[in-house]
């Protein structure tokens, strides 16, 4: 958990390569999401001391991402959800889905 300050207490990042290694856009995120973080680094000191990380692994089909997606969010209870936006633009996820199943802010990140 995050402190207060933060704004979020419960972020997930979701990350959908389905390569054994991170995708250029996955990088990206990973790598703006820890500039993000390091823009206060006392803040992200905070942070990063006894965070709690939890691994999600969701199995879906054809066209049910976004479900998927939904429910993980639920059941992490996630206040944001942090994506590479390319599941996005190569039309793999759909926008509009994910803001129908997705309850909490999304942070698309190219």
């Amino acid at each position: 958990q995050l402190p207060k300050e933060a704004g979020f207490s419960h972020v997930m990042l979701a990350i959908l390569d389905s390569n054994k290694g991170f995708s250029t856009a996955s990088l990206q995120a990973l790598h703006t999401a820890g500039d993000l973080a390091a823009q206060n680094s006392e803040l992200a000191g905070k942070a990063l001391q006894g965070l709690d990380f939890a691994e999600e692994t969701v199995a879906y089909t054809e066209g049910k991402s976004c479900v998927a997606l939904g429910e993980a969010v639920d059941a992490v209870s996630a206040d944001v959800l942090v994506l590479a936006s390319a599941e996005v633009h190569a039309g793999r996820l759909d926008a509009n889905l994910l803001a129908e199943f997705v309850d909490c802010p999304l942070l698309l990140l190219p």
